[in-house]
């Protein structure tokens, strides 16, 4: 397999994402411009200016690095197309550095490049001592081993019925009080540490605009407040689109089967909205169940490969 650097050409990539779509495509137009940017935004990471806003900070843990050890690099491979290698950090920890693959060509053809791509990264960015790289796939071709889920991008909508009188959503002007919502996130973490890691409580300001944008809702069981869902209008493959922002039972209503009629409730008050979705990591299976009873799917995966 021969492989070379080459130059970044952002209309490459831009193409081979659009080719073919896991989800059903809107308004064409609409959707191009949707990502567009962030593929021409990768022209920004290759300058000094764009590394000097975290140069510091990594030279802090590195002390040998240099500001070209953190630019991205393009290679291609001979007769397939090219692909992209980038370094970051999760979570902005600078003890776990990774590399972000971004691939300009089918994905049939990366499981018999991975491994070769692999070496390339650990080679580029060896300063930084990754511990692997992460790629979004969409699954057309899955013939991958020894990988693990991060995120994953579940869409969808719920049109069916709610059948129980006994349950409401209540469209609010603003949202509940926000020392009460961090009591009971903070409580909820303590007693559930283990999906704690994937869901965090939402900044104020977050809340407060998917209030003012009229999606904010208060979920009620028998007329006595029980959650709230909330979300913020987005697109998505061209179509209208809204992103849950969050959803929250309180503890006297967990366990008891309710996130799913919240969310369907959410889904049917959403007239002339495509789609519903969310980044739902694979090791929150209580949310994945949720989404999943809602007529949501998996459209694309964030996946790691060790080094």
């Amino acid at each position: 397999m021969q492989i070379k650097v080459c130059e970044y050409k952002y209309k490459v990539f831009l193409d081979n994402y659009l080719r073919k779509s896991p989800a059903e495509v809107g308004d064409l137009d609409l959707y191009e411009n949707e990502v567009c940017e962030n593929f021409k935004e990768i022209n920004n990471y290759f300058t000094d200016s764009f590394v000097e806003g975290f140069f510091d900070w990594v030279k802090e843990g590195y002390p040998d690095i240099t500001k070209d050890d953190l630019k991205p690099t393009c290679y291609e491979i001979k007769g397939v197309g090219p692909f992209l290698l980038g370094q970051r950090f999760k979570n902005g920890a600078r003890d776990f550095p990774f590399i972000l693959l971004i691939i300009g060509f089918d994905e049939k053809y990366l499981s018999s490049a991975i491994n070769e791509i692999k070496e390339i990264a650990k080679r580029r960015f060896s300063k930084i001592k990754p511990h692997g790289l992460t790629v979004n796939l969409r699954f057309t071709h899955n013939n991958y081993q020894d990988i693990i889920f991060w995120n994953q991008v579940v869409a969808g909508k719920y049109e069916g019925v709610v059948n129980n009188s006994d349950l409401s959503l209540r469209k609010a002007d603003t949202p509940m009080d926000y020392a009460e919502y961090c009591k009971v996130y903070d409580h909820w973490s303590l007693r559930n540490k283990s999906l704690s890691r994937f869901v965090s409580k939402e900044p104020e300001v977050t809340l407060i605009d998917s209030a003012k944008n009229g999606l904010y809702y208060k979920f009620y069981v028998q007329n006595e407040f029980a959650g709230i869902i909330c979300g913020r209008r987005e697109q998505f493959y061209g179509n209208k689109a809204v992103y849950i922002c969050d959803e929250l039972l309180f503890e006297k209503f967990r366990g008891k089967g309710l996130a799913k009629f919240m969310q369907q409730l959410f889904h049917l008050e959403m007239k002339n909205i495509y789609y519903i979705y969310g980044h739902i990591n694979e090791e929150n299976q209580p949310s994945l169940k949720t989404a999943f009873a809602c007529n949501r799917e998996i459209i694309e995966r964030e996946v790691f490969f060790s080094f």
